[in-house]
């Protein structure tokens, strides 16, 4: 059976010219461009892949590796070997994005309801084959009052098709997911309208979470459905904050920013009713319907970033603030569904931002003293 070290030349050559390698805390990050893969490495790693932009043949590098350590080739042999393999398999040897599991054919949408929105000079377009779809996005994005686009020259146009119990979702003819289901989809769909609308070239990271904003300046809230991000948010704006984000935050390219894109905030079931909440909503609430916050960051708006806070809600917790260290902060963002962008395709920006801005772990069992811990950080 071949191994990783007989990795063609060429296509290996091709495959690095899209790697990049960037230190975050203690570990080192590879993230490949073209593919999107990423993988946390060590010293090891680190020194691989650079000796492999040296000579990028995969057998040679061994000797490369082996006399930047002062060892035996035989002693490195295996653990290259391995490396490689386990790299070859995560997709960082590519030269594109891997085809998505359950993929599903592009086609012209049928019987489609249509919706195209402006954003000063940027537009995006949709053609939707699911009309409660379409109303439910209608809802999400009610509170940016987007413009309906006017003959925009290029505008980013979405392709939402059946499939099954499914759905796919195409940007300009190409997949961003295999099928997928009803959440799901709704998700993608309201990550690629906001990164057209604030402008693809623009946006660094396209990250699952809320956001919200003191003296413009944003604290991002960042974990996985169901952890307390837009329960959070609302509370805070009880305490002076205004809403800059719901479920999707754009981190800008600089990576010392987020761009607004506050659509209607998404609690879960039960949590409206929710003593201190509820008292959050009446007070701040905009007309009758589905709460819609007074207090927002207008679409597109440039915030600095102050921080990154991974809240942990349980009954029974106490009540502290701890330090996350970037690379656990990094894990848990592409974890629960952040992701680079595709325009951009770097994850420098991303990576700057953790390592430039604090992260906590915030546990709470007290909602007083969750909104007095957050309201204090949008000043450090």
């Amino acid at each position: 059976m071949a191994s990783a070290t007989d990795i063609p030349r060429a296509p290996l050559r091709d495959a690095l010219a899209h790697v990049e390698r960037l230190p975050l805390g203690d570990a080192v990050i590879v993230h490949n461009r073209e593919s999107g893969a990423m993988v946390a490495t060590n010293a090891f790693g680190a020194l691989l892949i650079d000796r492999l932009r040296d000579v990028p043949d995969a057998g040679a590098v061994v000797g490369q590796v082996a006399a930047a350590l002062g060892q035996p080739e035989d002693a490195v042999r295996g653990a290259v070997d391995d490396t490689l393999t386990r790299w070859e398999a995560d997709g960082l040897l590519l030269t594109a994005l891997r085809p998505f599991p359950l993929a599903v054919p592009h086609r012209p949408a049928a019987g489609a309801v249509t919706r195209s929105l402006a954003l000063g000079p940027r537009a995006v377009s949709l053609a939707c084959e699911d009309a409660g779809l379409v109303d439910d996005l209608d809802r999400a994005l009610a509170p940016m009052r987007l413009a309906q686009a006017r003959a925009a020259p290029a505008p980013v146009h979405l392709d939402i098709l059946h499939d099954g119990a499914g759905y796919g979702v195409f940007r300009d003819g190409d997949p961003i997911w295999g099928v997928a289901g009803y959440e799901l989809t709704r998700f993608h769909v309201l990550r690629e309208i906001m990164d057209a609308l604030c402008g693809p070239e623009r946006v660094a990271a396209q990250l699952h979470a809320s956001a919200m904003s003191m003296d413009g300046r944003a604290l991002v809230f960042a974990g996985p459905s169901g952890s307390g991000k837009s329960t959070l948010a609302t509370l805070l704006l009880g305490a002076g904050a205004a809403l800059a984000a719901d479920d999707h935050v754009a981190l800008t390219t600089g990576g010392d920013a987020v761009l607004a894109f506050p659509t209607r905030p998404n609690l879960k079931p039960g949590t409206a009713e929710l003593p201190a909440v509820a008292t959050v909503i009446a007070a701040e609430r905009e007309g009758q319907g589905p709460f819609v916050p007074k207090a927002r960051v207008p679409v597109g708006t440039e915030l600095r970033l102050s921080g990154f806070v991974f809240p942990r809600y349980a009954a029974d917790a106490d009540n502290a603030l701890t330090p996350l260290a970037p690379e656990a902060a990094l894990r848990e963002l592409i974890q629960t569904g952040s992701r680079v962008s595709r325009s951009t395709k770097s994850i420098a920006p991303l990576l700057h931002a953790l390592d430039t801005h604090p992260c906590w772990r915030l546990t709470y069992s007290d909602a007083d003293f969750a909104v007095r811990t957050c309201r204090g950080l949008f000043a450090d």
